[in-house]
């Protein structure tokens, strides 16, 4: 009886009869490799989003080749450099409001929106960067020319704020970052 029931695991097995189960981050790959980004993707950086501890955002797929991907135990990064243009993606967690609650009164509504919420754009340094929350997790992603002055994308905010409504949600992970506890909600 043993004998069969290896013989049956092994032909289930073989035909791809048998569910893979979730990995060691709690979500099943499948769905995710049809997303074109999530695929487009390095082995180590699908693994990384594989252990995202926080919901994620990628960049699109005419990005996703070049990139790279990194997590951290609240946090997820996102890297691409190429032709002169640098992105950087962050979400994480374990934000914290630094403001008093007068300090926070004072403080204009956000002048932007991106991915339905409000957000915040600022430039430093010719990088500019988009901010915004989303269920407890913050998000920023900068934008970085080689040429600040003459770079279209970096000379106004519009790139960045269409860069970031363009970011590809990958739902399952989602569901797994809704789940977590102890994020600043």
């Amino acid at each position: 009886m043993r004998l069969g029931l290896s013989i049956l695991f092994a032909f289930a097995s073989a035909c791809g009869g048998t569910d893979p189960g979730p990995t060691a981050s709690g979500s099943t790959s499948q769905p995710l490799a049809n997303e074109p980004a999530y695929a487009a993707l390095d082995a180590e950086s699908r693994d990384a989003v594989d252990r995202s501890p926080v919901p994620v955002l990628l960049l699109p797929e005419r990005y996703a080749t070049e990139a790279q991907v990194m997590v951290g135990p609240r946090w997820l990064a996102v890297a691409y450099s190429k032709d002169g243009l640098t992105l950087n993606l962050h979400a994480t967690d374990a934000a914290v409001n630094a403001l008093s609650e007068e300090e926070l009164q004072r403080v204009e509504p956000a002048p932007h929106r991106v991915r339905g919420v409000p957000a915040r754009t600022t430039v430093n340094d010719g990088i500019r960067a988009v901010t915004w929350e989303h269920e407890g997790v913050a998000y920023s992603l900068e934008v970085e020319c080689a040429d600040v002055l003459d770079d279209e994308r970096c000379a106004a905010p519009t790139f960045a704020l269409s860069l970031a409504d363009e970011l590809v949600a990958l739902p399952e992970t989602f569901e797994r970052g809704a789940r977590r506890v102890g994020g600043a909600r």
